[in-house]
């Protein structure tokens, strides 16, 4: 990695004026973040040589999606500087880099095989850190994907939707926030439309060549802090609003992190997998089980279209 962070302000080696000169870029918690960051590239750089121009996050009971990669490298998050742990079941904790076999079209994927939460006890900032790290090495679309409660009655339990937008306004702060520095982008960014509608067209095309058509959607998905469930108020406050057709815990963080860093240069692809009914609209209270007994159901739909999606970038 090329603007490696060593060790601080007042040791580069040209000399005062350019450490000085570094020493005023951002914020002091933003130049000790991008510090990380850099550590953390350089490490999986070092592990994985050549970097996919696509990453992929495993939501809760997705991880088998690895049963199509073909594993060139293998990544515990343990070995990865500053990245945060997972502590959710049915999240592993590896970054995998391998090929997606499809025929001719082999294509190389970086896969995160199980993701953080902020309801890991952990801050927006954290939870992004590893797309952060990803965007530093220079990808160009990220495929996110998450168990989501649907709200919409169209979209029923083991349906997929592509996310046309997201509700952020329930995250409890920011993934910049307090965090200033040139390469995590500027602190006042636009998120009018985070998802690539190109990406979600080519998802839906797919979906509908496989004869899925009937079980994949697009919709909008609002964050949700977790890890409780919703009480039917919130449901009926969300539903109220017309606007949000499904549910989660996740994803909101990287995509926004990610929109910030890149402008709009990384293409997003989120998909949520419908693994509940949202609370208070089913007949039964939501559970972790459900939602990866759910999740391991639909993985091979998901598996499918994501394979011959990702021969087509």
């Amino acid at each position: 990695m090329t603007n490696m962070i060593v060790g601080g302000a007042g040791r580069d080696p040209e000399g005062d004026a350019v450490s000085t000169e570094a020493a005023r870029v951002g914020n002091a918690a933003g130049r000790v973040y991008v510090a990380q960051l850099e550590e953390a590239a350089a490490a999986i750089r070092d592990r994985i040589g050549i970097v996919p121009n696509t990453l992929m996050i495993l939501g809760s009971g997705l991880g088998s999606f690895v049963e199509v990669v073909e594993p060139r490298v293998v990544v515990p998050y343990t070995e990865i500087p500053h990245m945060p742990q997972t502590s959710t079941v049915g999240h592993a904790g590896n970054l995998i880099v391998g090929k997606v076999a499809l025929g001719d079209a082999d294509r190389e994927i970086a896969i995160f095989q199980g993701r953080v939460h902020c309801h890991d006890a952990l801050r927006p900032r954290d939870v992004a850190f590893g797309a952060r790290v990803m965007a530093l090495l220079g990808i160009e679309n990220l495929i996110v994907t998450n168990a989501a409660g649907s709200l919409n009655a169209d979209i029923q339990v083991g349906h997929l939707m592509a996310i046309r937008n997201h509700v952020s306004l329930f995250l409890p702060e920011d993934p910049s926030l307090g965090l200033e520095h040139p390469r995590l982008g500027p602190k006042f960014y636009p998120q009018t439309d985070a998802y690539s509608a190109e990406l979600r067209r080519m998802f839906l095309e797919i979906a509908a060549e496989q004869g899925f058509a009937d079980v994949c959607h697009e919709g909008n998905y609002c964050f949700l802090p977790g890890p409780r469930y919703e009480s039917r108020a919130d449901i009926d406050l969300l539903r109220a609003l017309r606007v949000v057709d499904a549910v989660g815990m996740s994803t909101v963080p990287e995509v926004l992190a990610v929109g910030q860093m890149s402008g709009g240069r990384i293409r997003v692809l989120g998909i949520s997998t419908m693994t509940n009914l949202a609370a208070g609209i089913a007949a039964t209270e939501p559970s972790h089980e459900e939602v990866t007994r759910e999740g391991m159901a639909a993985a091979p739909k998901l598996r499918s279209i994501i394979q011959e999606l990702v021969a087509r970038l």
